[in-house]
């Protein structure tokens, strides 16, 4: 299980660097770590898919849990984009 935990993030972000450097050859350096950074995020489908097994134990409840998920996703989203832009470290990412 952990391995997975591991391997999950690692897939995408190596996903997302590829097509980067296939689709997005005019785009400047850091906007492209940007755009590989917050797009291996993986918060929102790991919380759909806890939601979708309390589902099977509370069915009123999912539907209600999905929206604090969505706005934590969207928050996410934001500050690791604006941290991204402006780190000099994630210029060691790729």
């Amino acid at each position: 299980v952990a391995g997975l935990g591991v391997l999950f993030p690692t897939v995408f972000i190596l996903f997302n660097l590829i097509t980067t450097s296939v689709f997005c050859k005019n785009v400047q350096g850091d906007i492209r770590k940007t755009i590989v950074i917050v797009c291996s995020l993986k918060t929102l489908p790991s919380a759909v898919m806890v939601i979708q097994k309390m589902q099977e134990i509370i069915p009123t409840l999912s539907g209600v849990a999905l929206i604090p998920c969505m706005m934590f996703h969207i928050i996410q989203t934001l500050v690791i984009s604006a941290f991204a832009s402006n780190n000099k470290m994630s210029s060691r990412l790729v």
